[in-house]
């Protein structure tokens, strides 16, 4: 079982009045530094609330969710990423609306030493002085979480915060326990949750599986339709309960993957009090170790992470779904796109963990609300062990039919939102040609933007990703490109447009998918390409070994995003198997990893880690076209 596991940092902070600079110290060890205090600084301006955070170091290969604060008094429950309005030295509204609306400016560059996304959650959506929403600060909160406490007499029903999130834009929530009330109302919200599992249970959980178990069915299951994102087995444990922590993690962990639900992260909410200094010594620096290792052995060691395997079916020689689903496990694939319901597949993909696309073709199965909420109830509901990440509403649609794609979009969102399953997100798969201008990247437009714009709002109103096809092979075999510039090879052929410069032909495509986004009036949708291969074998420029290269660039490729969207990004090659069955040019039956004897094809590095995240978003380069062949 392989999982992208987080710690949930709770960064408190020395202030320097000599120097102005801050003194982080790491809890766990870090790079070459084996848990030496990393010396971090911030420029800080009282007034302005300007703050530059360099050098937050990753202590494992995970993505990092980094809580900074810099107000420095180490008292009140909680001291996550915020900045108070009230009650002490710099403490005012203006400089809280300021520290605020730049943390939510800064997560999306990340760090210099960490471009792109950082996953962070503001303290507090309410309270006397550490809140967003208590003055009027006319802040904008999206692609960020936001705490939500409960510690007053006076708050919102929960049902209102909910509300007040969305209304918000906030698309993330933490809580620091159950509670029915706040699960009830979050249920069909998409709102992606992080809860938190009391101190006072550490000794139980730590010390009884089927106390967790019992747990995880109470306050997990009951809640099919909450978007449980992690688990935080503790919040800022002291000496005297640290022993329990890596004890009640590993109960957590297997309970949810029992229970089916090994897609839901766990880990710790950690802080550095008691981590200074000879506080450091004996227990705490030992559990704090044994909890890094325990989260580092849930993760493989990737080539690159968020590569997915598209899986087609369409040959007479192909394995059994439940060998295909063990040929993914083995090569730590953890990512599959299947292009129908397929029954036996999902049968196979129950518990494993690994995170599906699924495509329903037949999208006129949508036009109706009741026939969505019939789909759903016959596909997605019997599958409920099955991570199902994404619903593809068609494959490459054309011609008229586009036009069904939106209403057909929105049917199934209400029908998944009342089953049960509002963490799934819907979306439609599309070829480069939905694109009337593709080169230079920053020209991408879509052709018809009296379909597309309406998708592309709709699919960034719900936080869902456009799938993308991106073919280089094509714009190669159809056009004047090189083939190094195709093949993600050192080059000449570059291409310079608004600033950046592209060394490949892959990225100036998804780039000028996003700048068609943009254009089309939604920035903030990211793209997922949901298809790119090369063939092996039957067409011009069609050889194993530009096979080899192509698959192998793009897996160590999209680790890094694009020139307009650096960063980690969603990709899914096509395919797993050479299918024998498939229409079309010789080039169809040959763009399989594996043959259906589940040999390798061609050497391949493809041991791979999906991590599910958001793709960089924006991009460009000339079109390719692919017919819809599943």
């Amino acid at each position: 079982m392989k999982y992208c596991a987080t710690v949930l940092y709770i960064l408190g902070s020395r202030r320097s009045t000599r120097t102005g600079t801050t003194s982080l110290k790491a809890p766990f060890p870090c790079g070459s530094h084996s848990g030496a205090e990393l010396q971090e600084k911030a420029e800080v301006n009282d007034g302005g609330g300007k703050v530059m955070l360099d050098g937050v170091r990753r202590t494992l290969p995970l993505f990092l969710c980094v809580c900074l604060c810099l107000f420095t008094k180490n008292q009140g429950a909680q001291r996550q990423s915020g900045w108070p309005s009230a009650g002490g030295t710099a403490a005012s509204a203006s400089n809280a609306q300021t520290y605020n609306q730049n943390l939510i400016k800064h997560v999306g560059q990340g760090t210099p030493k960490r471009p792109g996304r950082i996953e962070t959650y503001i303290f507090a959506i309410y309270g006397k002085a550490w809140c967003c929403f208590h003055f009027n600060t006319g802040i904008v909160v999206q692609s960020i979480g936001v705490c939500y406490g409960v510690n007053g007499n006076n708050l919102p029903s929960p049902s209102d915060v909910v509300k007040l999130y969305q209304s918000k834009g906030i698309d993330s929530m933490r809580i620091y326990f159950p509670r029915s009330d706040i699960l009830q109302a979050l249920t069909g919200s998409n709102i992606a949750l992080t809860m938190g599992v009391a101190n006072e249970n550490l000794s139980a959980f730590a010390s009884d599986p089927s106390a967790v178990a019992n747990w995880v069915k109470q306050n997990v299951q009951a809640y099919p339709g909450v978007n449980f994102r992690y688990i935080a087995v503790g919040n800022e444990v002291e000496s005297g309960n640290t022993q329990n922590v890596l004890p009640a993690t590993q109960n957590m962990n297997s309970a949810l993957s029992a229970a089916g639900l090994s897609n839901i992260k766990v880990s710790v909410s950690v802080s550095q009090k008691g981590l200074h200094g000879e506080e450091m010594a004996g227990q705490g620096v030992a559990c704090a170790l044994a909890v890094a290792l325990f989260i580092g052995s849930l993760v493989s060691i990737p080539t690159v992470r968020s590569i997915g395997v598209c899986n087609g079916i369409l040959g007479n020689n192909l394995p059994s779904p439940a060998d295909v689903v063990k040929l993914y496990q083995s090569n730590g694939i953890a990512a599959m796109r299947i292009y129908s319901p397929h029954a036996a597949t999902l049968r196979a993909l129950a518990g494993t963990d690994i995170a599906v696309i699924v495509d329903e073709p037949a999208i006129d199965q949508f036009l109706t609300l009741s026939a969505a909420s019939d789909w759903v109830q016959s596909n997605i509901k019997p599958y409920q062990g099955v991570n199902i990440r994404y619903i593809a509403v068609g494959n490459e649609v054309s011609g008229d039919a586009t036009r069904s794609i939106l209403p057909a979009m929105e049917n199934l969102t209400k029908a998944l939102s009342a089953a049960g399953f509002g963490k799934i997100k819907v979306s439609t798969a599309v070829k480069m040609d939905v694109l009337g201008t593709s080169s230079p990247p920053s020209g991408g437009e879509f052709s018809d933007a009296a379909v597309m714009a309406p998708i592309a709002k709709f699919l960034a109103s719900n936080g869902s990703p456009l799938l993308a096809n991106v073919y280089p092979y094509f714009a190669y075999k159809g056009g004047d490109v090189d083939l190094n510039f195709a093949l993600f090879q050192p080059t000449t052929a570059t291409v310079a447009d608004d600033g950046r410069t592209y060394s490949n032909m892959f990225a100036a495509m998804v780039d000028a998918m996003y700048s068609a986004l943009e254009k089309a009036g939604a920035p903030g949708v990211a793209v997922v390409v949901s298809e790119s291969g090369w063939p092996s074998a039957g067409g011009s420029g069609a050889s194993a070994d530009n096979a080899r290269r192509y698959n192998q660039g793009l897996i160590d490729h999209v680790g890094m995003g694009t020139p307009k969207r650096a960063g980690a990004m969603e990709a899914y090659i096509f395919a797993m198997f050479n299918e024998n069955q498939k229409d079309g040019d010789e080039t169809e039956r040959h763009y399989g990893l594996f043959n259906p004897d589940k040999s390798p094809a061609y050497p391949i590095k493809v041991k791979i880690t999906f991590t599910p995240g958001v793709a960089p978003a924006a991009g460009g380069g000339p079109k390719s076209a692919r017919s819809e062949r599943r």
